[in-house]
């Protein structure tokens, strides 16, 4: 069964997305309306934390996770970058 979010609801998180990626380097050059979130998922003291990111950009949505990286959500921001740049171009 699919299920979609109406419309209005859609549309803000579209535009939620959009706002956040345009505070975020990491989709600075991909081509259309990009959209994403992140986060991190701290693990305790003494260990690296896991990180997300989840992003759009017409119709193509990608979703990374780095696990125990410790770079925050640079490393699946540049997962996501790096997938998004050869089908965007």
């Amino acid at each position: 069964m699919e299920r979609s979010l109406p419309g209005p609801i859609a549309q803000q998180l579209r535009d939620l997305m959009h706002r956040n990626a345009s505070m975020a380097s990491v989709l600075n050059d991909i081509s259309g309306t990009c959209g994403s979130m992140a986060g991190v998922a701290e693990q305790g003291t003494g260990r690296a934390d896991h990180a997300w990111f989840t992003s759009f950009s017409g119709d193509i949505a990608v979703a990374a996770v780095a696990t125990d990286d410790g770079r925050g959500v640079a490393s699946p921001g540049d997962i996501t970058r790096a997938i998004f740049e050869p089908l965007t171009s």
